[in-house]
């Protein structure tokens, strides 16, 4: 393979990764506005209160803790 195809693969690389990032970060605000927006209040609910038939709202608020622990840092 010649350099110039390898340049060629990493910048296709590199502009599929800018765009995944961007597409996270736009998640990541929306997930920010959700939790810390003027709603916020009423939104935040201890996890233990939910039932079985809830269990995808437990896993959504499983897998948010790391990011709301990284905004507060």
């Amino acid at each position: 393979m010649s350099t110039a195809t390898e340049i060629d693969i990493l910048l296709a690389e590199h502009s599929l990764f800018k765009e995944q990032v961007a597409q996270l970060t736009e998640q990541l605000e929306w997930f920010k506005r959700q939790l810390f927006g003027k709603k916020s209040e009423r939104l935040i609910a201890d996890e233990n209160q939910f039932t079985d038939k809830n269990a995808d709202v437990k896993l959504f608020l499983h897998l948010l803790k790391p990011l709301i622990i990284l905004q507060l840092h």
